[in-house]
């Protein structure tokens, strides 16, 4: 619930700060869905490689202990990672918030650049 600033310095003194605020962490084990996916795969690898190898039954139930402790963990471990992301996410959106009206604002050349400047800096981090 941030209001959206309104002047050429209080623009540039916003996105400054979304930038720093506005980082994920994590990886792939940022997200819940990462999590799954990671997991889910690791779990088949071991299920092929073993199953190869002739064990097959064993394969069978170490790729499912992988894959009930890697949901287990999804959804209930490491839950400030994803906090963490979610509230960046809201940074970012906040940023493009600013950011269209930064355009709108038509500004000097100085001002325009130091938009593009920020802009840049956040493509980077996606």
């Amino acid at each position: 619930m941030f209001p959206v600033p309104n002047t050429k310095e209080d623009i540039i003194e916003f996105l400054s700060i979304a930038m720093t605020s506005s980082k994920k962490k994590g990886g792939i084990f940022g997200s819940v869905g990462g999590r799954c996916v990671f997991f889910v795969a690791l779990a088949l690898i071991v299920f092929v490689l073993l199953g190869l190898a002739g064990g097959g039954e064993v394969g069978l139930l170490v790729g499912l202990l992988i894959l009930g402790y890697g949901l287990m963990f999804s959804f209930v471990g490491g839950q400030d990672v994803i906090r963490e992301n979610k509230i960046a996410q809201a940074w970012r959106d906040k940023f493009e918030q600013v950011m269209l009206k930064g355009r709108s604002l038509r500004g000097d050349a100085e001002f325009t650049q130091q938009l593009d400047y920020y802009e840049s800096l956040l493509n980077q981090k996606k």
